[in-house]
């Protein structure tokens, strides 16, 4: 049954789970935006696995169209200065990956891997032709204008913040006439762009950010054909099924209430990598907190608390009752 017309303004749906709903479903995505940002590569590999053969459709599947310039880095002195088209995007790219984390890092290698396999290319829309200020999208079910299309069009950038957080307005229809007049302006444009989904990986291989984390996957991934004890082996198939949650060992001082608010902490902190707790005063933060502590010294990791001075005191005597002389959890 069609989906009706509706609006996604990121209120309450987003955007993001739009797309990443409508992707796994679309053998062929089409994607405009007006300015580039890596972080809008939230569509994971999984998302993508009912793609097109990149042969037999004889074009990537994916195909992102997007503008010359990023809004928070571009200034009218860089271009009276005469900095390049690429230039200008590298920076602002370099800039971004910069303050991405580890799963958005992992999201950026997948990207690489699709546009080695032909499945993701990559243009910018030449800026002699106009400021190309667009942002939509057409995930078409079948290949080569066959079947289901599902257009979405309004004013999200394709980024995080355009698909999660601020507050947009965009439309997404299942018209027919709709669909095919989106991808017939897509592709007069397209024809009309520059290639740059070359330009993208090696920007990507040649930040430090991304060459610490593959040097950090190198470092820890163990070489194909290493021999693993039964136990071993169960165990890491065990820690991988419970996502790192395994049995400590010990018991708990936590209350009930306590542990639920660590757990919930912990869950956030695995999603995206931070979170805060902010109970009243007198319910055991320092408590929730040292707990966490606990699971980052198991993994052999160093922790840094920045705390007001009055609390160094109460903060190690919490710690030396919860460590060996050694100073181990």
């Amino acid at each position: 049954m069609p989906r009706p017309d509706r609006l996604i303004d990121n209120t309450g749906e987003n955007v993001a789970d739009v797309y990443k709903q409508l992707a796994r479903e679309s053998k062929e995505i089409r994607i405009c935006t007006g300015y580039f940002y890596v972080s809008g590569f939230n569509l994971v590999k999984e998302d993508l696995e009912n793609l097109a053969d990149p042969d037999s459709l004889s074009k990537a599947p994916l195909r992102i169209l997007m503008g010359a310039t990023s809004t928070d880095v571009t200034t009218a002195e860089e271009i009276e200065e005469g900095m390049s088209l690429r230039e200008r995007i590298r920076k602002s790219t370099v800039k971004e990956i910069e303050n991405l984390n580890k799963p958005q890092i992992e999201r950026l290698d997948n990207l690489k891997e699709f546009i080695a396999e032909g499945k993701v290319q990559i243009r910018v829309s030449d800026p002699d032709q106009g400021i190309f200020h667009p942002k939509g999208a057409c995930f078409r079910e079948e290949e080569n204008g066959r079947g289901t299309a599902t257009t979405v069009i309004g004013s999200s950038n394709f980024s995080e913040k355009g698909h999660t957080q601020n507050v947009e307005l965009n439309v997404m229809t299942e018209q027919r006439d709709i669909a095919e007049e989106f991808e017939e302006w897509f592709d007069n444009h397209w024809a009309n762009s520059q290639e740059f989904s070359e330009d993208l990986v090696e920007i990507i291989d040649s930040t430090e950010t991304y060459q610490n984390w593959k040097q950090e996957q190198e470092e820890t991934t163990e070489a194909f054909g290493t021999h693993i004890e039964p136990f071993e082996m169960y165990k890491m198939l065990a820690y991988d099924e419970l996502g790192g949650k395994v049995d400590k060992g010990r018991e708990s001082p936590l209350y009930y209430f306590q542990h639920i608010g660590y757990e919930s902490a912990r869950e956030k902190l695995d999603k995206y990598n931070g979170c805060i707790v902010s109970d009243s005063v007198g319910l055991g933060k320092s408590f929730v907190g040292a707990e966490l502590l606990v699971d980052y010294r198991n993994q052999g990791k160093n922790c840094l608390l920045i705390v007001p001075a009055n609390l160094t005191g109460p903060w190690a005597n919490l710690l030396e009752e919860e460590t060996n002389e050694d100073g181990d959890p």
